[in-house]
């Protein structure tokens, strides 16, 4: 159904057998994270409408495929389809059918890895994608991918009992250091700065040269600002860089006490710069005619940001979105971080003088 100017969404029930849901009336997703420090967890997104009589058979568990496609006066400006996974199912009777109104909960897999306890073992030099892989072997539905180079970061052995499979898949996303998307029941890991070089790149600007931007927040990292990193090895060691009094802890499962500390010196760089940067941006998707607005919110790949503003040039990359289409507006905020926080090379140096993953700064 045609909810905001030149904006469409239409659902799709894909478990037991294809059925289409009518009388959509709104659409929210919030996906990803908003700081780089938080911990990943479900992507929620609710699907309103009207008429309930008129819906498919719906229930927990079920996959619904939410397209949302984009068009102009010269045709389609493309589409992105966000699959999600029921978790509740809403029906508001008014005094009369006519207001009688439906609302559809929806989530990723990282809620079904939320959910999950799992037991299995991890051998010792395991490399962390196989590692979070078999995490996701254990939970049902869910399936794992990897994108871009291999990681070379390894684990030490574990043996898990009942334990959180999101916990678990978190901790060796600490050990790597990796960026995870999720979409529908897929998981897909990229390994520390390959998310980077698998980015696809959005234009913004305030001169006409890019996509226009409604709201642009700048911060200085006071959320995600820190002078010392604490690396807890489960199983192992603590390692320590930096000496401030501003600290950040992580849970990691790495190999080796040198492995440790490496990782700790990589987070303490991330998380050292105090300059002010984008934080969040939000734009409109139902008052500009461009194909490529939409590839902001794409929950399967990486998004880069080139932002210029006032005279700067700014790049980012995208941590999280959430999207919102109702009748009136379709709105898109981006969660952003800034490219000097993943992307240094410093010579000389066992953490950040390796070539291939890490690169000269912007």
């Amino acid at each position: 159904m045609a909810l905001a100017e030149n904006i469409t969404v239409t659902a799709l029930r894909t478990t037991g057998g294809s059925a289409a849901i009518s009388n959509i009336q709104s659409f929210n997703l919030t996906s990803g994270r908003t700081n780089i420090d938080d911990n990943y967890r479900a992507g929620r997104g609710t699907l309103t409408g009207r008429v309930p009589s008129s819906l498919p058979t719906i229930q927990l568990d079920d996959y619904i495929d939410v397209t949302v496609a984009l068009s102009g006066s010269s045709g389609g400006l493309g589409s992105i389809v966000y699959q999600l996974r029921v978790t509740d199912l809403e029906i508001t009777y008014g005094i009369v059918s006519a207001e009688d109104t439906w609302s559809i909960q929806l989530e990723d897999a990282f809620g079904l890895l939320g959910r999950a306890l799992v037991s299995l073992s991890v051998a010792d030099g395991l490399l962390t994608t196989s590692a979070a892989e078999d995490v996701c072997d254990q939970v049902p539905d869910v399936a794992f991918f990897t994108i871009g180079t291999a990681t070379t970061t390894k684990v030490n052995a574990q043996t898990f009992t009942n334990a959180n499979a999101l916990d678990a898949f978190q901790t060796y996303a600490n050990t790597e250091w990796a960026y995870v998307l999720a979409n529908g029941n897929a998981i897909r890991w990229f390994a520390r700065n390959t998310w980077v070089d698998n980015a696809s790149v959005v234009n913004f600007a305030d001169d006409g040269t890019g996509f226009e931007f409604q709201t642009l927040e700048f911060n200085t990292l006071s959320e995600s600002n820190a002078d010392r990193v604490v690396i807890n090895v489960r199983g192992g060691s603590t390692s320590t860089a930096g000496t401030g009094a501003i600290g950040l802890q992580l849970d990691s499962y790495s190999q080796t006490a040198s492995d440790a500390t490496n990782l700790a010196n990589y987070v303490l760089a991330v998380f050292s710069s105090t300059e002010p940067r984008p934080f969040q941006l939000s734009y409109l998707l139902n008052n500009q005619e461009a194909t490529g607005l939409l590839n902001a919110v794409d929950p399967n790949y990486p998004k880069q940001v080139n932002l210029d503003f006032r005279g700067g040039v700014y790049t980012a990359f995208v941590l999280g979105f959430s999207l919102s289409v109702t009748p009136e507006i379709c709105r898109a905020t981006l969660n952003l971080l800034p490219s000097q926080a993943v992307n240094f090379l410093i010579l000389n140096d066992t953490t950040f003088g390796t070539l291939d993953n890490n690169r000269l700064g912007y």
